[in-house]
């Protein structure tokens, strides 16, 4: 078995309290000065056990453990650009900002303890320095799930884990609550920034404070929507692949002629993932017959420009994840039509898509009912509110055709 490499530690961190690493004693003229310096170092500590409790194992133990075993040919299907991505640069990044944090406090003289202008060059160009890195990381962690559940069917795999866990420096961490770390990380950054300027007293910190926080808050801000949208293409790609999009015109009960030389050109599978066109929800309803009986379970997959209607054709396996096949013609947001049901029928948690042709007359019916009331207003609200944001991009779209060049 190859030998684990040891994780690095910093000088300075568990265990220790600031007054233990200042170079003399700092005189306490105010109960504010003391705690804002317990929060500087309350920043540091929790920086430095990120770094040493959960990106070094990750990085030491599992991703190294997993290099020397394919040095040695064995678990070549587990790749590790694909599980760990870039997380020696989050490493390198968190590495320098314990090590500024450190600084701080070193062998400080007792006025310079804690300054307040370099913490806040400590976070200086925090969105150029951490989104990019961050992001690469997140979006790989979102991209890979899939992958890395199908790794944990390889029995080599669970050996790997197994080994990995009880190493004395991972703690039992399992592999997937280390790798979403880093992101439930960034959260304390604005949250310990904030206790700190609560136990600022001079203005001019509390302002420099202040614009720092303010930049991180707007930076996460990006990173989140920048990760969701990602996500959402991703959803987009996965549905591509779940759905056979099999033209109507092509099922066994057609009752008019078609020729032959037409259906290799019918049977195309059309692109649901475009740039313009964004996944916002899926679920499955039970959808109703005339006596309000369920049917049929249908797969609804509600898009930005359409809802999607699709019935299951086979069910997912440790191997294959569950395909669908279309139900009806996908519906353009433009030509739906969304209705609650009437009371005492709403309380059975059911609603109604109408779709409306061209000409103006309703031309599909669909009643649908959901697992609890909570689960319908969900439907319903999302529906709805993609039916306005559909409009208003309609009245954008024609309102600029409209103006003069």
């Amino acid at each position: 078995r190859p030998q684990l490499r040891s994780t690095c530690k910093l000088t300075y961190g568990d265990g220790l309290h600031w007054t233990d690493v200042v170079s003399a004693g700092v005189p306490m003229d105010s109960t504010t000065v003391k705690q804002h310096h317990d929060a500087v170092w309350e920043l540091f500590q929790e920086e430095t056990r990120y770094l040493n409790k959960q990106l070094y194992p990750l990085d030491k133990v599992y991703k190294g453990f997993l290099e020397e075993l394919h040095f040695n040919g064995i678990l070549q299907l587990a790749e590790v650009n694909k599980i760990f991505a870039n997380l020696s640069e989050l490493c390198e990044l968190s590495s320098g900002i314990a090590i500024d944090l450190s600084k701080l406090f070193l062998n400080r003289p007792p006025l310079q303890v804690a300054s307040t202008n370099e913490l806040v060059l400590t976070f200086s160009m925090f969105g150029r320095k951490f989104n990019p890195v961050y992001q690469k990381f997140c979006v790989n962690v979102e991209k890979n799930r899939g992958y890395l559940k199908a790794l944990h069917q390889l029995p080599d795999f669970e050996e790997y884990i197994r080994v990995c866990r009880n190493c004395e420096k991972v703690q039992k961490n399992d592999i997937e609550s280390l790798i979403i770390a880093p992101l439930q990380h960034l959260c304390h950054y604005q949250l310990l920034l904030e206790k700190i300027l609560r136990h600022t007293k001079d203005p001019n910190d509390c302002s420099m404070l202040s614009s720092t926080i303010k930049a991180i808050v707007v930076t996460l801000k990006e990173l989140e929507s920048n990760i969701a949208e990602h996500q959402r293409s991703l959803e987009l790609l996965e549905l591509q692949e779940l759905i056979h999009w099999s033209p109507l015109l092509l099922q066994p009960d057609l009752l008019t002629y078609l020729p032959e030389s037409w259906i290799p050109q019918l049977s195309e599978q059309p692109r649901l993932a475009t740039k313009d066109r964004v996944f916002i929800h899926k679920g499955t309803l039970k959808l109703l017959d005339a006596k309000f009986k369920p049917s049929l379970d249908i797969f609804v997959v509600l898009l930005s420009d359409y809802v999607v209607l699709t019935e299951q054709r086979s069910k997912s396996t440790k191997k294959q994840l569950a395909q669908y096949v279309l139900y009806q013609h996908p519906i353009p947001l433009a030509s739906l039509e969304v209705c609650d049901a009437p009371l005492p029928l709403a309380q059975r948690n059911m609603f109604t898509l109408l779709e409306r042709s061209p000409l103006g007359c309703f031309a599909h019916c669909y009643t649908l009912q959901a697992e609890s009331k909570e689960e319908k207003d969900s439907w319903l609200a999302k529906l709805r509110l993609a039916q306005d944001r559909r409009a208003v991009e309609a009245r954008e779209i024609l309102q600029h055709k409209e103006s003069p060049v």
